[in-house]
């Protein structure tokens, strides 16, 4: 298969759309997609795989803070990309039940 050339034009507007998914990826919580350069095109691969578990991402905000800090269920959402009231709960059900907060 030949090489296809595209125009300028295309290039921008394929850079604008490769960054808005990024954003998305990251308002998401979702890794950051690889990016390769090959001798004629770019490959990008985006998996769908979260920077860390909703545990660890409350966690690694409670270390940041200074001992005794708490976290509520909004804050909490809001930094394991969670929709979800109830799933947050569960999370934190888990935290106490391993320990890690009471």
């Amino acid at each position: 298969m030949q090489p296809r050339h595209i125009g300028r034009r295309t290039q921008m507007l394929l850079v604008l759309r490769l960054n808005t998914d990024f954003r998305a990826m990251t308002e998401l919580g979702l890794k950051e997609p690889v990016l390769s350069e090959k001798e004629n095109s770019v490959l990008v691969v985006i998996k769908h795989e979260p920077l860390a578990s909703p545990e660890e991402s409350i966690m690694d905000y409670l270390d940041k803070k200074p001992v005794g800090s708490t976290i509520n269920n909004s804050q909490a959402r809001a930094i394991t990309h969670i929709r979800a009231d109830n799933q947050t709960k569960a999370v934190f059900n888990r935290l106490v039940k391993m320990g890690m907060i009471e």
